[in-house]
């Protein structure tokens, strides 16, 4: 399944934001994981691998996630 098509099914389940666009949404992840590899590749040892992906991930989540709504 493609990228695009993850994030749709995502949004159908109610676990991404409506508001955000599949595609794009789906070519920025893409881009930061290819962009942080060649960062990871390029710099060995200088960058501490597990906190890039907690970084990463964290961004990934923020950018996608449904805001809660406190409870009334």
């Amino acid at each position: 399944m493609r990228h695009k098509e993850l994030a749709r099914a995502g949004q159908g389940h109610d676990k991404i934001r409506q508001d955000v666009d599949s595609a794009g949404g789906a070519a920025a992840i893409t881009g930061l994981l290819r962009g942080t590899g060649a960062q990871l590749l390029l710099a060995q040892g200088s960058l501490a691998f597990e906190e890039v992906c907690a970084t990463c991930e964290l961004f990934v989540r923020r950018m996608l996630a449904i805001p809660e709504t406190p409870d009334c």
